[in-house]
């Protein structure tokens, strides 16, 4: 009677610890979907911010295939607060399931699994699988959409090439960061606040490259590019880790900003949401990767060093100790 009354307390505590997660993985991905959304363009269920997949993606590869149901549902409720069309929802749904579940294989089998910003050909295949997965989405989304008459043939490929840099951006921007800050946290209170202060001056010098401080001219324009300078600082000095963390505080504010800029328009068409938006994705991406693949290659090399001295101070040791 005892070991009945264990296994029925036993079954709730092991269904909240393993469904828990994957309820919150749900709820976020709600969350930054219906965010993203709020720039929406060229089509009401299209935005080119979409930090979701990288979410989505995370999951997939920190819980595994339990995290897919999880995706779908998820989708398939955000995809139903903005166009209300079941047959729609279950298609796009479906696509943001399956690029992400791709993505988590590929990754999985071909780029080193949870391993795969340790190395600098790892991070490049990751960024090559994204393109693929995020493709395959776009894809099967458009196609949703074009079946099921909510797109007119003019617009599958603007809608489309939105809908791909999108994804790829969440992918590339969110995926490094979730992945990175499970597997590592700082040691301790000193390694915390050198972490928080390279945050915090990744912030200060984002609002000021990115953000609305500088008035719109060609000197702004040129001043963003210095935004590759705490990526570059956090690459040679902080770890992959603080890396992804600033591409992702970076493309934070950029996001906020172009709500920005947008909200206190009256009238913004669909061109000129992508004018500004697309550009931006394409410089975080170009920028992210390569700095994650620095940082892997320095911490590899600095792990290495670590490795040659321990060896080099074992053999002292028995040196002296024959």
């Amino acid at each position: 009677m005892q070991q009945a009354d264990q296994g029925e307390a036993f079954w709730p505590s092991r269904l909240i610890e393993e469904a828990g997660p994957l309820v919150l993985v749900g709820a976020a991905y709600v969350v930054l979907a219906l965010a993203g959304l709020q720039l929406a363009s060229p089509h009401p269920s299209v935005t080119a911010i979409w930090p979701p997949t990288g979410l989505a993606i995370a999951a997939v590869l920190l819980f595994g295939q339990r995290a897919i149901p999880a995706i779908f549902v998820a989708a398939f409720v955000v995809n139903q607060l903005t166009l209300p069309s079941l047959l729609t929802s279950a298609i796009i749904a479906s696509g943001n399931t399956l690029e992400a579940a791709l993505a988590g294989f590929l990754i999985s089998y071909w780029a080193g699994g949870l391993r795969v910003f340790a190395t600098p050909t790892n991070v490049f295949k990751f960024f090559a699988i994204c393109v693929v997965a995020t493709a395959l989405g776009s894809t099967i989304g458009v196609s949703g959409l074009a079946l099921t008459g909510h797109a007119a043939a003019d617009e599958l490929i603007p809608i489309w090439l939105t809908w791909w840099m999108g994804d790829l951006a969440g992918a590339i921007v969110v995926a490094p960061c979730l992945v990175l800050w499970a597997l590592s946290k700082p040691s301790g209170p000193v390694e915390l606040s050198k972490s928080v202060f390279t945050y915090a001056a990744a912030a200060a010098i984002g609002l000021v490259c990115l953000g609305s401080l500088l008035p719109e001219t060609s000197i702004q324009d040129a001043v963003s590019y210095f935004i590759i300078v705490p990526l570059l600082w956090a690459a040679l000095k902080r770890g992959p880790r603080d890396t992804a963390t600033i591409a992702l505080i970076i493309s934070v504010i950029a996001s906020l900003d172009a709500a920005y800029r947008f909200g206190l328009s009256d009238v913004v068409s669909d061109a000129e949401v992508n004018t500004h938006i697309a550009p931006l994705l394409a410089f975080i991406i170009s920028i992210t990767i390569p700095s994650l693949a620095l940082s892997a290659e320095i911490e590899t090399g600095r792990a290495t060093a670590q490795l040659h001295e321990r060896h080099s101070l074992e053999a002292r040791v028995l040196w002296k100790a024959s």
